[in-house]
């Protein structure tokens, strides 16, 4: 989601930002928030218009997957519809799409998992030709608020730029693991030596996959990188 902020002093600002509820039973037992909130508090810190999750590669808007036939499949007054003969056109014609969300095969799901997994120990291993074989040409690449970053050599770039100024990512601990037709969001804590303190820091983030067949085309790192400033 964004989340818009109104300070203090006036002012506005909207944040990408990653929430996480689980249930027990009717109520929620756990409320994970991932995001970088530091430019609420310092309005010194940059927010590009691409901050926003509704934006994907070449700055065009994002369509959530599938909602017209989410819409169809769930809503009451759309079931009437398809009851009585007003089924949508493209689910009667063309391709014939039908109405109602398809789930991944077993083998398709364990095909991107395994890639994931595979594209995360390319990056431990700074094996960034190994990296880039995991990403689409044009894939999005933006961690928090930050500017994006688009295409595999850009990519791998400010990874290597990264890790030689700023820190090393050399491990992270799954949380949890949820899988939609082709995306991929992992929850975990990431871990990362500091380059100038040798310092361990571990980071709490959600990462947010999508995949075209075994490759990424899309992916946003949700973390408060703060403590990479202490």
């Amino acid at each position: 989601m964004d989340v818009t902020y109104w300070r203090k002093d006036g002012s506005v600002i909207t944040l990408p930002c990653c929430d996480i509820f689980r249930v027990e039973g009717d109520k929620f037992s756990e409320l994970r928030i991932f995001m970088d909130v530091n430019p609420v508090f310092n309005p010194k810190i940059p927010v590009p218009d691409s901050a926003s999750v509704f934006t994907i590669s070449g700055g065009k808007r994002l369509a959530p997957p599938n909602t017209m036939r989410q819409h169809f499949a769930e809503h009451p007054e759309a079931q009437e519809r398809v009851k009585n003969g007003f089924a949508p056109k493209w689910s009667i014609t063309g391709p014939k799409w039908p109405i109602g969300l398809e789930n991944p095969t077993d083998e398709k799901s364990a095909a991107q998992l395994k890639a994931v997994g595979e594209l995360a120990q390319a990056v431990t291993a700074q094996d960034w030709q190994k990296v880039k074989s995991y990403l689409t040409d044009d894939i999005f690449y933006k961690v928090g608020s930050g500017e994006v970053v688009y295409g595999p050599q850009a990519v791998v770039d400010f990874f290597a730029h990264t890790f030689k100024t700023t820190a090393v990512f050399y491990s992270h601990d799954v949380r949890k693991v949820w899988q939609d037709s082709d995306i991929i969001t992992i929850e975990m804590d990431a871990k990362y030596e500091m380059v100038h303190s040798k310092k361990h820091v571990v980071i709490a983030c959600c990462d947010v996959y999508r995949l075209r067949g075994n490759k990424v085309s899309e992916w946003r790192v949700y973390a408060d990188m703060s403590p990479w400033q202490s």
